[in-house]
């Protein structure tokens, strides 16, 4: 829709004003449009950022869990050791007594 009017200005001068209208309906479908895929974009992205949390999360439970099975393994078998150490010390300690009765 144009509407031309012609006027005068103050000095007498014509002067002309021009009322125009533009349908902006595509525009605002582009716009509508452009905003809902923005939209799915950063929904996208929120899931992979959550998918890759919750994927460093789960590998940080497993290597925790791994290495505290491994240092369970290591206690066992220093604890294993030291009994070792001390039945040995005792067998040691109980032939020494023995040699030092029998040498009297």
């Amino acid at each position: 829709m144009e509407d031309f009017q012609s006027r005068l200005d103050d000095q007498g001068n014509p002067s002309a004003m021009a009322l125009v209208w533009r349908d902006i309906r595509p525009l605002w479908q582009q716009h509508l449009a452009e905003r809902s895929r923005a939209l799915l974009i950063w929904l996208t992205a929120f899931i992979a950022s959550i998918l890759l949390i919750g994927g460093l999360l789960l590998a940080t439970r497993e290597d925790v869990r791994r290495r505290k099975q491994d240092h369970q393994v290591r206690l066992k078998q220093e604890i294993k050791e030291h009994e070792q150490a001390g039945r040995l010390l005792d067998i040691i300690s109980q032939t020494q007594s023995a040699y030092i009765n029998d040498s009297r």
